[in-house]
């Protein structure tokens, strides 16, 4: 999202705008998959959060705070490193 609000497009046609945003997205998930392999909550997790059993696993070892917090950093860090090295 904090690509798409910082390079997305605002006019309809403004086409340019959408391949940069598309482009960085791109990129991001590369990094993301490359560190983590894969983008899918599930597969980090290892179960299904829409699923009440798949819930209650991720209640009982606490992945909000144990698993959660390294995807939000990992997702952080690629952003920064993305957009530091471009001029903005």
């Amino acid at each position: 999202m904090a690509i798409g609000l910082h390079h997305g497009h605002t006019k309809a046609k403004d086409l340019e705008k959408k391949e940069v945003a598309y482009r960085r997205t791109r990129e991001f998930i590369d990094q993301f998959i490359t560190r983590n392999g894969t983008i899918i909550c599930k597969d980090l997790l290892g179960c299904d959060l829409s699923a009440p059993e798949g819930l209650e696993i991720a209640k009982a070892n606490d992945y909000h705070h144990t698993r959660c917090p390294k995807f939000v950093r990992d997702a952080a860090e690629i952003v920064v490193k993305l957009e530091g090295r471009r001029k903005v």
